[in-house]
């Protein structure tokens, strides 16, 4: 879906910048990654708490307009609501 606009960013809960630096290289990532150093980790992580995130992986869906689609999107489920919003997206300036 890159192709049609479809981005993905990952959000890091980790407190030093090597052990991600190193996690990204080794499981080769493509996709941007934020960092904010902190003294909080894991579920204490202030970037945790701002998004909401609970358990990994978490997948927070968000739409062309910028509100959220989905808190949840996952495997099958990521797929349908993809081809749901690109057909909304298509169809918008058509017949």
């Amino acid at each position: 879906y890159h192709s049609r606009g479809f981005e993905v960013i990952g959000i890091s809960l980790d407190q030093e910048r090597d052990a991600l630096e190193k996690f990204v290289t080794d499981r080769k990532i493509p996709w941007p990654i934020l960092f904010e150093p902190s003294e909080g980790s894991g579920w204490q992580h202030p970037l945790a708490t701002y998004y909401g995130i609970s358990g990994i992986p978490t997948v927070i869906l968000i739409g062309k307009d910028g509100n959220v689609v989905s808190l949840n999107a996952r495997g099958e489920r990521l797929g349908e609501l993809l081809d749901e919003l690109f057909k909304d997206s298509s169809s918008a300036g058509g017949s």
